[in-house]
């Protein structure tokens, strides 16, 4: 209902690049970008909020406006837990979970 961060894959003579744009709910994009390397996406079932990792920095954005909301380092994947939080992995192996 809020939005949608779509993600396209592809291969360039750098390597792997992930394509993302975010879509409101009738379709118009209002964020796109370009990260190196194969992102993970996500969106919370909650609130307009999806996210995505760019390197090793999980990026939030606000799924009406595009804008951004956060960043946080050192994080190799991220999902929402269904009731407004977020689970982060570090590339180590540890887990948190963030208040949303």
């Amino acid at each position: 209902a809020h939005g949608v961060l779509a993600a396209q894959y592809g291969v360039s003579g750098a390597g792997l690049n992930t394509r993302l744009n975010l879509l409101t709910g009738t379709g118009e994009v209002i964020w796109s970008g370009e990260v190196a390397g194969e992102s993970g996406v996500a969106a919370d079932p909650v609130s307009p909020r999806v996210a995505y990792v760019d390197g090793g920095v999980l990026v939030e954005r606000d799924a009406l406006s595009g804008k951004e909301l956060r960043r946080l380092p050192g994080v190799s994947a991220a999902r929402y837990d269904g009731s407004g939080g977020l689970v982060v992995a570090s590339s180590g192996g540890g887990v948190r979970w963030l208040p949303g």
